[in-house]
């Protein structure tokens, strides 16, 4: 179940397969610099997970946490199609209520377990991370090929994200901890996802997650999902015809 905000009305919005396709997942690992120039490109499809999407602006965005874990500058933007908790939803972040946000949708919290991923039950649910969220609200969606970026899934001396961030040791492993939870929840379904017709595809080179899944180079991926994108053009077009136009000028 989805749901928009408008004023003091709460309205349920059916999203289920509104979309289609491929999408780029993509987390916050220090791998994300390489590619996020690429990540704007108007012609494909993005997901941003937590403040990884302050390195490009996605399509789409969901976190987990409260609200004040993520950048203002997320949140506010309108072009950014965002997935909220409905227990989030008269947080308030400069001064504005998460309900005030333009294009924000807004999801009931429910506990939720792997093995029940493709269930037909209208439920996005609570995981223990976004990670899972991301990936049930992309299929959700309608998205069937789903590449994962910028998430190797582990903390190490090249450090746990691809930006600037300030956490402390006993944060990053507890980060390391819920990276552990991904990685069981991912390989529980991926064992069912040739016969839900989903293709979980990884484009970090060294992810825990390339021990079970297709591994892409993103730049192979990239160029497939461009390349069936025409090109732009304005002349050879089929023009409008003018003979009504002449003959209600000409009575």
């Amino acid at each position: 179940m989805i749901y928009r905000i408008q004023g003091l009305v709460r309205s349920r919005v059916d999203l289920k397969n509104s979309l289609s396709g491929a999408c780029f997942l993509v987390g916050g690992g220090y791998q994300l610099p390489d590619v996020r120039t690429r990540l704007n490109d108007p012609r494909i499809f993005t997901m941003g997970m937590n403040n990884a999407a302050t390195q490009f602006t996605p399509n789409l965005w969901t976190g987990a946490d409260s609200p004040d874990h993520y950048s203002p500058g997320i949140l506010f933007n309108p072009t950014i199609m965002k997935f909220i908790y409905m227990k989030f939803v008269d947080f308030v972040v400069n001064g504005k209520p998460m309900s005030s946000l333009t294009n924000a949708y807004f999801m009931p919290w429910r506990d939720a377990e792997a093995k029940h991923f493709f269930s037909d039950r209208p439920r996005i649910g609570w995981w223990g991370n976004v990670f899972t969220l991301a990936l049930e609200l992309l299929h959700y969606l309608g998205f069937r090929t789903i590449y994962i970026v910028g998430a190797g899934l582990h903390v190490d001396d090249r450090g746990a994200y691809g930006y600037e961030s300030d956490l402390e040791d006993d944060e990053l492993e507890f980060n390391q901890c819920t990276y552990d939870s991904v990685v069981r929840q991912v390989r529980c379904i991926n064992e069912a996802s040739e016969a839900h017709h989903l293709d979980l595809i990884s484009c970090t080179p060294d992810s825990r997650l390339n021990k079970f899944l297709t591994y892409a180079p993103f730049d192979d991926a990239f160029g497939y999902e461009v390349a069936m994108i025409p090109e732009h053009q304005t002349t050879g077009l089929k023009r409008p015809s003018h003979s009504g136009l002449r003959s209600k000028l000409h009575s």
